[in-house]
């Protein structure tokens, strides 16, 4: 009984997780990270997190006028900065 439980509910999160894209990127989410734009954002949102260590007054690294207009360079510095 135990088992089958913990089973159905591996089984249930790994569909849940599968549907929000995390093990399964689509082909535009794949289209997207190749983007110039992304792969600056992610650049500087990985410079912003590894000066945040040894940064203390709290400097980003980020070209502000792309962050507001373009979403791909926006969710390559949220995925730098994560990383």
């Amino acid at each position: 009984m135990r088992k089958s439980y913990r089973l159905a509910i591996a089984g249930f999160a790994a569909l849940s997780l599968a549907s929000c894209g995390i093990f399964f990127p689509t082909a535009k989410d794949r289209a997207a990270k190749k983007t110039p734009g992304f792969q600056n954002g992610y650049s500087d949102g990985c410079a912003s997190a590894s000066a945040q260590g040894t940064n203390y007054r709290g400097d980003k690294v980020r070209d502000d006028a792309a962050y507001q207009s373009y979403k791909h360079y926006r969710a390559g510095w949220a995925s730098g900065f994560a990383n």
